[in-house]
């Protein structure tokens, strides 16, 4: 799949897959890979290409998780990719999709969605998603045109998918709601190193029933282990149906959420100092290296990692307080701007 996903039009890349979903990721394949294609090795034997289009499977797939309901739905495609599904979900809900003018396809900008979040609100949507630009990633807005934190959506999904004894992986970055609510129910929460390739790799190996990334990929079992917006869509739709008369934004607001950090990004000169500098300041707290630098204090927990799709640090990270939140938030902005 040739896709260079929210990044700028100066960016391109592909993802490669084995024959039953595998993720091909670099240590998984494609280091080799790169290095045939770098040899003088030129097979004379001609590769066959195969023209075909998945579009009536891929549909037929969808179509048995499809409740039908009056739900209305305010979709922004990512002015790409997005419209397949959107076009699909035509076929049984209420669909308004905005065609405003143009404003990037990354929906980890906050900004980028405003127009969505205005749209919901002016046609009075249950329901606003916006996929990002090869349409893997969704990020849900509830009927108050409210952005809902995409590691909170997992934990929703993951509740309402999984039973005692299922397995449900995620990243280092998202929520630890996870833990807590999960852990009650007896559902067992595997964390994971961001990326898709790390995550996808973990659910195969745990059979996991569900897993999620902070930046609003969602995994299923029964898609090969892989990420599907869509899917994840249909499934809060389910959820939708289960809650009746109780809204989206009334049933997010009964959990303890914790304040999140937000994703804040850092451009780093030195990573390795400023990883040290972080490590030397909190060094009375928990730390892990899962991924970056995890360190757990009283009422708080942050990761910072360096980000595997461009050049800058990532942080993440919950506070049980708002005046934490704040304290926190300049503590660490201070050590890594230094």
């Amino acid at each position: 799949m040739i896709t260079a996903s929210h990044n700028p039009l100066s960016y391109n890349g592909f993802k490669m897959c084995g024959k039953k979903g595998e993720v091909i990721s670099y240590v998984s394949g494609g280091k080799t890979i790169e290095t045939l294609m770098s040899s003088l090795f030129v097979s004379r034997k001609k590769g066959k290409l195969v023209r075909t289009s998945y579009h009536r499977a891929y549909y037929t797939f969808l179509r048995q998780f499809v409740v039908s309901s009056p739900v209305a739905l305010a979709v922004d495609t990512g002015e790409m990719m997005g419209l397949y599904d959107s076009l699909f979900l035509q076929k049984f809900f209420c669909v308004s999709l905005y065609d405003g003018n143009s404003h990037g396809v990354n929906p980890h900008d906050r900004k980028q969605i405003r127009p969505l979040q205005h749209f919901v609100r002016s046609c009075d949507a249950d329901l606003g998603l916006m996929f990002d630009g090869d349409a893997d990633r969704v990020v849900f807005i509830d009927n108050h045109g409210k952005v809902i934190p995409e590691d909170i959506v997992g934990v929703l999904l993951a509740s309402f998918l999984c039973q005692k004894g299922d397995v449900v992986v995620v990243d280092v970055a998202s929520t630890r709601l996870y833990e807590r609510l999960l852990g009650e129910k007896g559902i067992t929460v595997v964390r994971s190193k961001v990326g898709r390739s790390h995550l996808a790799a973990l659910m195969r190996t745990y059979h996991a029933r569900f897993g999620a990334e902070k930046s609003g990929h969602y995994f299923f079992k029964e898609f090969f282990y892989l990420d599907n917006a869509c899917l994840a869509v249909l499934y809060v739709l389910q959820l939708l149906q289960v809650l009746d008369r109780v809204s989206l934004h009334s049933f997010v607001r009964s959990f303890d959420i914790p304040y999140q950090l937000g994703e804040c990004v850092f451009r780093v000169k030195d990573s390795g100092t400023a990883l040290l500098r972080l490590r030397k300041s909190f060094s009375r707290q928990k730390h892990s290296f899962l991924d970056g630098i995890t360190i757990e204090g009283n009422g708080y927990w942050f990761n910072v990692r360096k980000s595997n799709t461009e050049d800058l640090f990532r942080l993440n990270g919950e506070c049980d307080s708002l005046s934490l939140h704040t304290k926190l938030l300049k503590r660490i902005t201070k050590i890594l701007e230094r």
